[in-house]
C-alpha cells in the first residue's frame, strides 16, 4: 500500500508539472505562434533569445544575446540543454517544457521524501506539498482592522 502510495504520488507529480508547463509555454499548429502565458510573458522574452543563442550559435563564451558582453548570471545548464535538445531536433517548446517539468516535479518529490524522513510520516510530506503549491501562510485570511478589535 505505501509503495502504491510513493508511486501515484511521483506519477501524479509528473502529470502535474507536465500539464503546469504546456499551460504556461505551448505552441499553436495553426498559426505557428509560440503561446506563453500572461503571467510569464517578461521571462519568456528573455529566455527564448538565450536558449536560441546555443541552438542556433555557439555563444561560447556564454553572454546575454540581449546584453552583449554581459555574462550570463545564473541557469548557464538549463540554457545550454534545453539549446542543445533543440539543436539535436527537439523542439524548443518540449524540450523547455521537459526540463521544467522535470525539475518542477523533482522539487514536490523531494519536498514529499523529506517530509517522510523527517518526521517519519507521508501525511507530513503531502501537507509540505500542499502548503508549497498553495500560499503556505495565513496572509490570504482575512483579519479585522486593529481599531475594530480595541473598540
Amino acid at each position: 500500500m505505501r509503495n502504491l502510495l510513493i508511486w501515484s504520488f511521483v506519477i501524479g507529480s509528473f502529470a502535474f508539472s507536465a500539464w503546469i508547463m504546456w499551460h504556461t509555454f505551448s505552441y499553436d499548429t495553426k498559426s505557428g505562434a509560440m503561446l506563453v502565458s500572461d503571467k510569464v510573458w517578461s521571462d519568456f522574452g528573455w529566455l527564448i533569445p538565450l536558449t536560441r543563442s546555443f541552438s542556433y550559435g555557439q555563444n561560447w563564451p556564454p553572454q546575454s544575446p540581449l546584453f552583449p558582453g554581459d555574462k550570463i548570471q545564473y541557469h548557464f545548464l538549463s540554457y545550454a540543454a534545453v539549446g542543445g535538445w533543440e539543436r539535436l531536433g527537439l523542439p524548443i517548446v518540449w524540450s523547455m517544457n521537459f526540463m521544467a517539468a522535470i525539475g518542477f516535479a523533482g522539487i514536490l518529490i523531494t519536498l514529499f521524501i523529506l517530509g517522510k524522513l523527517w518526521f517519519g510520516k507521508y501525511r507530513v510530506g503531502i501537507l509540505a506539498v500542499i502548503l508549497f503549491l498553495f500560499n503556505g501562510s495565513m496572509a490570504w485570511w482575512p483579519l479585522k482592522p486593529l481599531k475594530e478589535i480595541i473598540t
